[in-house]
């Protein structure tokens, strides 16, 4: 804690006054992803709010994605922080951040929060100084950087476990998403954050500490009756086939 505290009080000096940019990250959910140092190997997580219609009650893994937006490059967060908390029955129950490394490290802290009542909070990640590759915008020398998708400009960067029905939501957590413009540059500003799809107009930025957005990331919901008798046809179809 001590040495992220460090970390972010020297990238404090250097923020640049609020200027208007051509550039955003969205924090989102998606049931696609990977774990550990394993390369996406093409996989491409869906750009939308996941539903996850489940008749059983079982444990659910989403996978945590960082997205760059924006014409301006290069570009380069250097702090991601996040809190996943919930709606309802649902609950967290189990997380995971993880520190990619090929070539360059992806963060020089990484510390994967605390669970707790079903939520999980304070997630710090920082990527400051050379050698730290954070979350940017493209592969960087020799696409070292295989855990981005070029197709979305999303990098997986953790997991959480939901069970029960409800809501899931993320927000920004207590040491922000922070940006430099150009690699290797130490100012930094604050950028328009999206939380999942659809509340580009809610306001937040890198800044917003501990706020999210009113639309759930993620939503777990069980079937109508309706929607049960036909699951149980359409298993029943498949096991006569």
């Amino acid at each position: 804690m001590k040495q992220l505290l460090g970390v972010l009080a020297g990238v404090a000096l250097f923020i640049a006054p609020a200027l208007a940019q051509d550039s955003a990250f969205r924090l989102y959910l998606s049931e696609q992803g990977v774990v550990g140092n394993t390369p996406l190997g093409g996989i491409t997580p869906d750009q939308a709010n996941p539903e996850i219609i489940d008749p059983a009650g079982g444990t659910h893994r989403l996978f945590v994605w960082g997205q760059v937006l924006g014409a301006e490059t290069p570009q380069k967060y250097i702090s991601v922080g996040y809190n996943a908390v919930t709606t309802k029955g649902a609950q967290v129950t189990g997380a995971s951040t993880w520190n990619y490394t090929n070539i360059l490290t992806r963060w020089s802290v990484a510390m994967g929060g605390q669970l707790g009542g079903g939520t999980l909070r304070n997630v710090r990640l920082a990527g400051y100084g050379p050698g730290f590759f954070g979350v940017a915008d493209n592969q960087g020398p020799g696409n070292f950087d295989l855990q981005y998708d070029p197709a979305t400009k999303s990098t997986v960067i953790g997991w959480i476990d939901v069970q029960g029905v409800g809501e899931i939501f993320l927000q920004v957590g207590d040491i922000g998403i922070i940006r430099t413009n150009i690699f290797g540059n130490p100012n930094v500003t604050w950028d328009d954050v999206y939380l999942g799809f659809g509340d580009e107009n809610a306001g937040l930025m890198g800044n917003s500490f501990d706020m999210g957005s009113p639309i759930a990331e993620a939503t777990i919901v069980v079937p109508e009756p309706a929607g049960l008798l036909l699951l149980g046809l359409a298993g029943l179809a498949i096991r006569r086939r």
